[in-house]
């Protein structure tokens, strides 16, 4: 199954809609420690902590979630177990 990144609906769906912008913000800032020679994380919450790459990891896991879930529904997902 190929994966895809979830849209914004997708994650408002389960998360609040600040909630994207703030994980967007933090990568970002990450982003430009990693750049700066520094370690390349940011502090997302006082025990988590995020890197440059987050926003895209969460995205692409939400996605697949989403798209296994819509699989589970329309009974296509036996097809994708099978090994």
């Amino acid at each position: 199954m190929p994966v895809r990144e979830a849209t914004a609906a997708e994650v408002t769906a389960c998360h609040g809609p600040d909630h994207m912008t703030r994980v967007a913000s933090k990568s970002a800032l990450a982003a430009a420690d990693a750049v700066a020679g520094g370690p390349g994380r940011a502090h997302f919450s006082p025990d988590t902590y995020l890197n440059q790459h987050t926003l895209l990891c969460a995205r692409l896991a939400a996605g697949a979630c989403a798209d296994v879930a819509a699989a589970v529904v329309r009974c296509a997902i036996y097809p994708l177990l099978q090994l």
